[in-house]
């Protein structure tokens, strides 16, 4: 399959050449996932900042995807692939400034088989395709599941259940430097990819970003249970784009995607000091 229509190097799109940016050559993987359609959507309003362009393994959108998150696809900057295969991750990458891998099987609970192949090989070639084509920033979509066995233990089963009679005044935050608790192979293999990106950060010159996405559900407001882990689709496109906009001396780092909520008990602090982002939406 050959690559994009319109794999085309930055060029400016303003008369004054030397004193506009041109936009960013943007991939977005997964483009078809709901945080991926969503994200390629929001970085298609922005044409003099960002050229987005969409792979996914479909050529229609998720079952999960509202129609108000469907990107347009009629630019010849959207192409169907399989990124377990090397050589097509390779053409994905090509003339890229920057890629936000969200290609997954997003199933907490998928087989061993598809988070392997999907999760894990896909990954692996996605990264080896952006060091190949000399690409200067990735973001990978990792997971709050990496830290899903504190959820289990208090104070943070009560901040999970919403029982704010049981919750103390100082909640311990858990942050990107605490210790990690994947209780899934799902969550295990997203931290695999965050050791990916850090070997990436740590053999090219790469800068590799890794966003512990939380709870994106479809109807996109917070639902019932899982307030504490919730995240809007407004907010998740506003810390990635914090993340492709961060300053080229940030080599590598990890941040927690959430919304502001009074249950929170993962750490959004570390993002708004380095990053500057601060969530819009709330519980």
């Amino acid at each position: 399959m050959p690559g994009f229509q319109k794999n085309l190097p930055r060029v400016a799109t303003a008369s004054n050449a030397s004193d506009v940016m041109p936009p960013l050559n943007v991939l977005v993987t997964g483009a078809s996932g709901l945080i991926g359609g969503s994200l390629f959507q929001h970085l298609q309003r922005n044409p003099e900042t960002y050229r987005p362009f969409g792979v996914s393994r479909r050529s229609v959108s998720s079952d999960r995807v509202s129609p108000d998150f469907v990107p347009d696809r009629s630019s010849g900057r959207f192409r169907v692939a399989d990124l377990s295969e090397e050589k097509e991750a390779r053409r994905s990458a090509e003339g890229m400034d920057a890629v936000v891998h969200l290609a997954a099987d997003p199933r907490g609970d998928a087989p061993w088989e598809s988070i392997l192949k999907n999760n894990i090989i896909a990954t692996r070639n996605v990264f080896e395709a952006c060091r190949q084509a000399n690409v200067k920033r990735v973001i990978f979509a990792s997971s709050i599941m990496v830290s899903w066995g504190y959820r289990s233990e208090e104070p943070y089963l009560s901040l999970a259940k919403g029982r704010p009679g049981l919750i103390p005044e100082s909640i311990p935050m858990v942050t990107h430097q605490s210790q990690v608790r994947p209780t899934t192979d799902y969550a295990a293999g997203k931290l695999l990819g965050e050791a990916q990106a850090q070997s990436l950060a740590d053999t090219s010159d790469i800068s590799a970003i890794c966003v512990r996405i939380g709870w994106v559900v479809p109807e996109n407001t917070p639902p019932s249970t899982g307030q504490d882990i919730w995240c809007s689709l407004g907010d998740i496109n506003r810390l990635i784009e914090c993340a492709l906009k961060a300053p080229d001396e940030l080599s590598f780092g990890i941040f927690y995607g959430l919304s502001e909520s009074p249950y929170r008990w993962l750490d959004i602090a570390h993002g708004r000091e380095v990053l500057g982002y601060v969530p819009e939406d709330s519980v």
